[in-house]
């Protein structure tokens, strides 16, 4: 249960990240407050650029998208970042040959953010279009159509005034006559 609430925390984390706009400074200021710095030393432009390359994924129809998002983890992994960044003596990969585990400890935020997009299997993107949350989101099942609850209710309150737009004069018609015609029989 703990590990399942850490994944889903993860989760909102990188969600948060990806959907935050290149002008929205508010949002990205209360995501380094959150969350912290991506690696040391990054920069405001550093943050855009890989939020702008992670949110590819979200959008990835083609072989060739997949095959760009998969070199930008890769950049992630392979990229040497400033000194101070990784916390000394502490081993990237530990291995628990009993338990036939390893484990493996990202250098920073980043590394954490594209470990987390790739166990993400469902990625999904809003479709309410006044959605002011996560826009790109890591979905539960590959079913969901929103980000959150709000997004959803919103969503489904529409579609009633919709339905209702279109065939409430008939439905109302219909139950006027047969509410009348209950009234109109007589009980014994």
């Amino acid at each position: 249960m703990n590990d399942e609430r850490e994944a889903r925390g993860r989760q909102e984390m990188l969600s948060a990240f990806v959907s935050i706009t290149p002008e929205d400074n508010q949002a990205w200021k209360e995501f380094g407050n959150r969350y912290g710095s991506l690696f040391h030393g990054d920069t405001p432009s550093d943050s855009l650029m890989w939020s702008e390359r992670f949110r590819s994924a979200w959008l990835a129809k083609t072989p060739s998208d997949f095959d760009r998002v998969s070199r930008y983890i890769e950049e992630v992994f392979n990229t040497d970042f400033p000194l101070g960044f990784a916390s000394p003596g502490k081993d990237r990969i530990i291995v628990n040959f009993e338990k036939h585990e390893m484990t493996w400890r990202p250098r920073c935020l980043l590394d954490e953010l594209a470990r987390t997009l790739l166990r993400s299997e469902h990625l999904g993107i809003c479709r309410n279009p006044q959605c002011s949350g996560t826009k790109y989101f890591v979905a539960v099942t590959y079913k969901q159509k929103f980000c959150g609850y709000a997004c959803s209710q919103s969503a489904r309150k529409q579609t009633k005034r919709d339905w209702w737009a279109e065939n409430g004069d008939e439905w109302r018609k219909d139950r006027q006559q047969t509410t009348r015609t209950k009234k109109g029989k007589k009980t014994r």
